[in-house]
């Protein structure tokens, strides 16, 4: 794992140990121990903006704000993983996934989710100032011939701006039937898991939520 670190380090300089956290429950003492051991690195670029994370298990890109193209996070992605196979050589792939979390900030003190999303709750009107929190989760078969799940979630988040409401919209992509051990089938899967996610991003928001996209 060290080997990556030398690959990257000048292009992702804060980079620190990942940890992995268990714990052991002892009824008759009434205890619980926790343990925890060092199983590879997270790896950031000085501005914050992306971040690879590097372990004995796993493989994961991930691109913050400000967000940019497929294209740019596609290659950006596959480089990263290039020099992981080529130094950790991980023995079997056993999922693929592709996760977007989407946050739409709406300029009102108290909004009806269902004005903005699809999938979300009918608040009433009486109880839409009091309104403080809700989570739905729904999962889709998407079927076809990769076999992909999709595992949807919308929810409300603490606004960064004041006298506003910002609802969540979190749509995570997955394979792990028959993945593919092949890179260009990997990657051509994740094409494919995109298109997807478009379709039900599109299927979950409303055409309010699209005004404030303008």
């Amino acid at each position: 794992m060290d080997d990556f670190i030398e690959y990257v380090k000048s292009e992702y300089s804060d980079y620190g140990p990942q940890h992995s956290a268990s714990f052991t429950a002892n009824a008759s003492e009434l205890s619980l121990k926790q343990t925890s051991s060092e199983i590879g690195y997270r790896c950031k670029k000085s501005d914050q903006s992306k971040l690879v994370i590097v372990t004995t298990m796993g493989f994961s890109f991930h691109q913050m704000r400000p967000y940019e193209s497929w294209d740019i996070f596609h290659r950006e992605a596959r480089r990263l993983w290039d020099i992981y196979r080529s130094v950790v050589k991980p023995e079997y792939i056993q999922r693929l996934g592709l996760r977007y979390t989407n946050k739409i900030v709406i300029p009102e003190d108290h909004v009806n989710i269902s004005d903005y999303l699809n999938v979300g709750v009918t608040v009433p009107e009486a109880f839409l100032p009091i309104f403080k929190q809700y989570s739905v989760q729904m999962a889709l078969n998407i079927g076809g011939e990769c076999r992909l799940t999709a595992v949807v979630q919308s929810g409300n988040a603490i606004p960064d701006i004041p006298d506003t409401v910002a609802l969540v919209l979190d749509i995570d992509m997955s394979q792990s039937e028959d993945v593919s051990q092949n890179d260009s089938d990997i990657w051509s899967t994740l094409d494919i898991m995109r298109e997807r996610k478009n379709i039900i991003f599109e299927g979950c928001i409303t055409p309010q939520s699209r005004e404030l996209f303008k």
